[in-house]
């Protein structure tokens, strides 16, 4: 079950299968490096990330041994990653865009600052939209790219595919089904940016800020 758990996160990495493996306490903290995912809801940070050798990536590095993998952020306690051998996976709770990873060995420690996308809050309808008219929902804009989802009971998931942030989301009434009744709506907006740092330790991912909203509907 691990081994199929693994292959189905590096293939959404964009990872090949193994060919070797590395033991982290013999490799050098520059030569190792991550590739995940970085998110924030506006209160926690959540990260998952997978470890490997820089410029490798047939070659997998297994925490082991005193290696361990923290998180932290300005204000906010540091919170060590859980590890599962090739991954580590784990949240800090901070509203800001910054957080640091950091191996820690008895030797010392190496890290890696993650800069997020700005924050940002949903502006929520005042009350039920008609789906027989263009729904646009709105929000700060920024530099980064977005992409929205709506769902509900009533009807298969809308998606607005990945684009440049501009502040808002629009669904034109025939993406919408006929013969949907009153249905409640959530819409998710994700803002993402990809992330390539090189340092005392590599970290390569998509760092996130996701918000969701729910809202009313009519005919």
């Amino acid at each position: 079950m691990k081994r199929i758990a693994l292959a189905a996160l590096l293939g959404t990495l964009g990872c090949g299968p193994s060919s070797y493996t590395a033991h982290s306490p013999e490799v050098a903290p520059s030569a190792i490096q991550g590739h995940g995912v970085v998110t924030s809801n506006g209160s926690v940070v959540t990260l998952r990330v997978m470890w490997g050798l820089r410029g490798d990536q047939l070659g997998l590095v297994r925490l082991e041994g005193s290696d361990r993998i923290v998180a932290s952020a300005p204000g906010a306690r540091p919170q060590e990653l859980a590890i599962d051998g090739y991954s580590s996976i784990g949240l800090v709770r901070t509203p800001g865009t910054t957080v640091t990873v950091s191996l820690v060995r008895p030797a010392g420690t190496a890290s890696v600052d993650v800069e997020l996308p700005p924050a940002f809050v949903i502006a929520p309808p005042t009350g039920p939209l008609s789906r027989s008219l263009p729904i646009e929902i709105t929000w700060e804009p920024s530099p980064d790219l977005v992409e929205a989802t709506l769902r509900s009971p009533c009807f298969p998931p809308i998606y607005s595919p990945l684009v440049h942030d501009k502040g808002v989301a629009s669904f034109a009434p025939d993406r919408f089904p006929k013969n949907a009744g009153n249905c409640t709506v959530e819409l998710t907006v994700n803002r993402r940016r990809p992330v390539d740092r090189h340092g005392a330790i590599n970290l390569a991912c998509s760092a996130e800020q996701v918000r969701t909203i729910t809202f009313e509907t009519t005919p």
